[in-house]
């Protein structure tokens, strides 16, 4: 894999499983720490198609909230998954893939740095991310 600047504290894959399955109601909303925004799906990353990115969607245009339950098996189907490449190729992630926040098409500086339970909801917190050596 590519090394880039931020790689060590960026989260991959495996540890958002471990830090999802610690959480005791999976029932609990799941958001980014910007805007209104929720988790929706796992995709190959545009800045580099061997890479996981987690999309988005506005909180007010989703159609069903993002629990940890969905999200833990959303990031546990993804592993060991054949994803398609922006511009074609087969790429197959794995727990130690790295997650950006990026839609489709898109290949935003953002990544997955960490999971905050609170009372009523987890945050997944985002960070700058730089791509490139």
């Amino acid at each position: 894999m590519f090394y880039y600047k931020d790689s060590e504290k960026q989260m991959k894959l495996g540890k958002l499983i471990t830090e999802l399955e610690s959480i005791e109601d999976k029932t609990k909303e799941v958001i980014f720490d910007f805007g209104y925004f929720i988790p929706n799906d796992f995709i190959s990353w545009r800045g580099s198609y061997d890479l996981l990115s987690l999309t988005y969607v506005p909180v007010f245009e989703a159609p069903e909230r993002t629990t940890v339950e969905i999200l833990l098996k959303k990031a546990k189907d993804s592993v060991d998954k054949e994803f398609y490449g922006y511009k074609g190729g087969e790429y197959v992630m794995s727990e130690y893939s790295p997650i950006w926040i990026s839609n489709y098409g898109h290949s935003n500086s953002t990544g997955l740095l960490s999971v905050s339970e609170k009372k009523y909801n987890v945050v997944l917190n985002t960070f700058y991310c730089e791509y490139g050596s």
